[in-house]
């Protein structure tokens, strides 16, 4: 049956059981839009701005585990999803992006609206494409939600030109999926869990350390069965919350940056972490260097870029967290004989417990001033947990993360990675149509707020029950809260006191509104406003002052916590801790010259995304070669630059993320042939004699005179480094004028094994990467 490409998008989007679509239309697109007029299967939820439309897909993926939809026009409508986009990519969020684009014959004429969206995305998506061919989309359609829910989750961009939307063609759904150069690692190495397992056993003081691959995998029933199993202490990242409830005993709260004092204490004093879907972010790891100084490390991903990426791991485990945690307790069960081999970690959690009640998180009731960890508390308190809770960035995100009990997994929603202000109040509105029978909260502040505002006409207009929560302290708090620790007080451009009347605006837009101004009013107003149907903005005019506690300052090591604000220093019962044990960072080899073969892929835009990868990371590309190998549909790229070993294993594993690489093979590990081939063009006529002394040159380095004219020699000369180096020097006296080379290739001698498709060593008998 043909079908326009309009139609063939949204069969293909059935196809992929997608439900919802978030979006908002524009010219290109109309042809998509009208198609969805005809077809009620899919809802399309128009939001008031594209960044809040991808927010809102983001919501309803974090919530849902399913993959979010984004539909928006050319020129400014994917130009305004960028923001989004990033923030899912940093916080492996599975979303795919539609993004209408000109007629493929006006691509690159600077045509009305037209924008290079495929270029600009490269960098903050895990894949995207471009369609050229109406036969192709079915299959780019369903690449792009395997890509996208597949291995560690991201979003992934489809840029649809106006006339492949409106071209018609048989359409022919593929039924799976297959992508040789993407093969994510599902199993771990069972020798790498069976050392995981005895290291375990080993530990005297043992911390689990969990963050959001958790949450990605649906691993929460088994890193639950993990802690019931061996009683390990437990902590979560931002990212990870809920992934074992909150009100757990063994769980120590969030760590890093604004962590517990007895998480951060446990990290640095333990024997063994067992870090799980975690990367080692520096706002969790505060200094790297002294972050688990005495611990032996256990890292399990399914990204290999994220292990030994900043920090040491003495057992790597790539994989699938799920699958991995499973296969590890059935390991534990094996070889401990039961919960009794644990029952050395009583002294261990003996400890915990009074670090727990040494620095409990707390603050201060005022009689006057509404505290806002007080509004978070009476929140939980109401709702025991049993919401969706989504936040923007901020002081009161790290209020929601230290004072809410979260018991359950996907009911946390925020900004982690990229800290995107203005991400909390769309994504309640994804989470929303994701679970409309469900309460979801967007708690947020004023500043926030007012960056995705425009939501509450699409949340009134589809009369959502989301209910809003701002902490209005007007200032941007953490913002206020740094000047005060480290600018001397000076509030430049921090103090946004002139906002507007919220109660008033809600309803202007057609939504109860209501404020608190005291502590007495706060449980009324909340048990007021949780109460009504439909949505409803709640403001607690909060104390301006107000800082979160603790804090480990930017650059500082974890256990040099704050407690108290610069003018409270002398107040005998806060302390300041540090520590004069620290470990080695990563050793740094000297720098050196790198060959890296790459297989990829013979599409367009390979190159660019491969040479992205190094100038994003502020490294040179010395010299480039691609040509197309025996078999035509791949082409190899030989690159030199310059790094030390560690810097360049992390370019190989960044590389190996490229969806559209192969083989990734660093030949300076090995013994290795180079060449390259240079044309000269020299004079011949400056002296006498100049001609004979050229052609003697070339006759001495078997080069071959490829052109002449009356006054110069056109060489042609192939060699390794030095033979080149060595004709340009004994050329140059005769005056070169041009010189052009192809740039080097490399091949590894026929004596050297270079291993099996797709894997890199992690380390010495260790290898446990397979794309």
């Amino acid at each position: 049956m043909k079908m326009s490409g309009a139609e063939m998008l949204l069969e293909s989007l059935k196809r992929e059981k997608v439900t919802h679509i978030f979006g908002y239309p524009g010219g290109v697109v109309l042809p998509i839009f009208d198609a969805l007029y005809k077809d009620p299967s899919l809802q399309v939820v128009l939001t008031r701005h594209e960044q809040g439309a991808v927010h809102a897909a983001e919501g309803y993926a974090r919530s849902s585990n399913a993959v979010g939809v984004v539909l928006v026009t050319s020129g400014p409508g994917a130009t305004n999803t960028l923001t989004g986009i990033a923030d899912a990519n940093m916080d492996s969020i599975p979303l795919v992006i539609i993004t209408g684009q000109v007629p493929t014959k006006m691509i690159g004429n600077d045509a009305f609206q037209e924008e290079d969206i495929i270029g600009m995305s490269r960098s903050c998506t895990k894949h995207n494409y471009l369609v050229r061919k109406i036969a192709d989309l079915p299959r780019i359609i369903k690449e792009a939600f395997y890509i996208a829910r597949s291995g560690r989750p991201g979003p992934v961009l489809i840029d649809f030109p106006k006339d492949i939307i409106l071209e018609k063609a048989e359409f022919v759904y593929p039924e799976s999926v297959s992508i040789r150069s993407y093969n994510p690692t599902i199993q771990g190495n069972r020798w790498q869990i069976r050392k995981a397992a005895q290291t375990i056993l080993k530990a005297r003081k043992p911390v689990l350390y969990a963050g959001g691959g958790i949450i990605s995998s649906e691993a929460h029933k088994e890193l639950l069965d993990l802690v019931t199993l061996t009683n390990i202490p437990t902590t979560l990242t931002l990212m990870g919350l809920g992934a074992i409830p909150g009100n757990h005993p063994r769980f120590l709260g969030m760590l890093g940056m604004h962590g517990t004092y007895a998480a951060n204490m446990a990290i640095h004093d333990a024997d063994v972490l067992i870090a799980v879907g975690v990367r080692f972010d520096d706002r969790v790891t505060g200094k790297i260097a002294e972050f688990s100084p005495h611990s032996k490390v256990i890292h399990i991903d399914i990204d290999p870029t994220s292990i030994r990426k900043n920090f040491h791991v003495d057992v790597p485990i790539v994989g699938d967290a799920r699958v991995i945690l499973k296969d590890l307790i059935e390991e534990l069960r094996e070889i401990s004989g039961g919960e009794d081999a644990f029952r050395h970690y009583r002294p261990w959690i003996d400890q915990i417990s009074e670090w727990e009640k040494e620095h409990p998180l707390s603050y201060t009731l005022d009689k006057e001033v509404i505290k806002p960890q007080h509004v978070i508390e009476k929140i939980y308190q109401f709702t025991q947990g049993d919401c969706i809770i989504s936040t923007d960035v901020g002081q009161h995100q790290m209020w929601t993360a230290q004072f809410f009990k979260f018991i359950k997994p996907n009911t946390w929603l925020t900004s982690g990675g990229l800290g995107t202000m203005g991400y909390g109040f769309p994504a309640a509105i994804g989470a929303q149509k994701a679970h409309p029978g469900r309460r979801v909260i967007a708690i947020t502040g004023e500043g926030s707020f007012m960056m995705n505002i425009q939501e509450m006409a699409t949340v009134v207009s589809l009369d959502l029950p989301v209910k809003i929560v701002i902490l209005n302290n007007q200032y941007l708090g953490m913002v206020r809260q740094w000047q005060e620790f480290f600018y001397g007080s000076r509030y430049s451009s921090s103090f946004i006191g002139q906002s507007p009347d919220f109660v008033k605006l809600a309803e202007a837009f057609g939504m109860v509104g209501m404020r608190a101004t005291r502590p007495e009013q706060v449980e009324d107003v909340i048990l007021d406003g949780f109460s009504r149907r439909g949505p409803v903005l709640m403001e607690f005019q909060v104390d301006p002052e107000e800082n979160v506690f603790p804090m480990v300052p930017a650059g500082g090591s974890n256990i040099e916590m704050i407690f108290e604000s610069p003018g409270e220093k002398d107040d005998p019962k806060i302390k300041r801790f540090h520590t004069d044990r620290i470990i080695p960072e990563i050793q740094v080899s000297e720098t050196r010259k790198h060959y890296i073969q790459i297989i990829v892929e013979n599409r367009f835009g390979v190159l660019s995304r491969v040479a992205g990868l190094f100038s994003a990371r502020g490294f040179n590309i010395d010299s480039l070669s691609v040509a197309p190998g025996l078999d035509t549909s791949v082409s190899q790229m030989t690159i030199e630059t310059q790094g030390d070993d560690h810097v360049v294993e992390q370019i190989i594993k960044q590389l190996n993320k490229l969806i559209d690489v192969i083989k990734v093979v660093n030949l300076s590990e090995f013994s290795f042939l180079t060449r390259e081939t240079l044309l000269i063009r020299v004079n011949t006529n400056t002296r006498p004699g100049d001609r004979e002394e050229a052609f003697r040159i070339v006759e001495i380095f078997r080069a071959r005179i490829i052109d002449s004219s009356p006054t110069t020699y056109t060489i042609e000369v192939t060699g390794d480094e030095d033979k080149i180096e060595a004709i340009l020097n004994f050329l140059k006296p005769l005056g070169i004028k041009e010189v052009i080379r192809t740039g080097k290739v490399a091949i590894a001698r026929e004596d050297q094994k270079l291993g099996s498709k797709n894997s890199t060593r992690l380390s010495d008998g260790e290898v446990s990467y397979h794309r």
